[in-house]
């Protein structure tokens, strides 16, 4: 008798340890699949200083999916002088869909049908995106 509830014991957690780590990696590919497209950022601060209408004129990004819970990203900056610089990474979601990873650069990801809010550290400094759907 004591055997049985042993191996009923066992199964009860095995059972629960997969839904648990299943439903988390269902919550990043959800995310994954939200995230691709084009989005227009509206907000960049670095360290707290507003950088859209001052350093730049525009700033997108692209995700293309290659995976579960990871792809390729583009990001178009378009200076105020005119400069045009083009960044291409990839990326990982992690967390329950909560933060991405761009190449070991890690921020925290707030996804929220067409606005997608992105706040870590990127050499050295703060980093908070705030963007749209395109």
């Amino acid at each position: 008798m004591k055997r049985s509830t042993l191996n009923l014991a066992k199964g009860i957690l095995l059972c629960t340890f997969l839904s648990i780590t299943l439903s988390s990696c269902n919550k990043d590919r959800l995310a994954n699949k939200d995230i691709e497209g084009q989005w227009e950022v509206q907000s960049l601060t670095i360290d707290g200083v507003e950088q859209m209408d001052v350093i730049l004129t525009s700033f997108e990004l692209e995700f293309k999916s290659d995976s579960d819970i990871g792809g390729e990203s583009e990001w178009d900056l378009i200076g105020t002088d005119g400069s045009a610089t083009k960044v291409e990474t990839d990326y990982e979601i992690s967390d329950d869909g909560t933060e991405i990873d761009f190449d070991g650069d890690k921020f925290d990801m707030d996804l929220d049908r067409d606005n997608l809010e992105l706040s870590g550290n990127l050499g050295g400094t703060r980093w908070e995106i705030e963007a749209d759907r395109d």
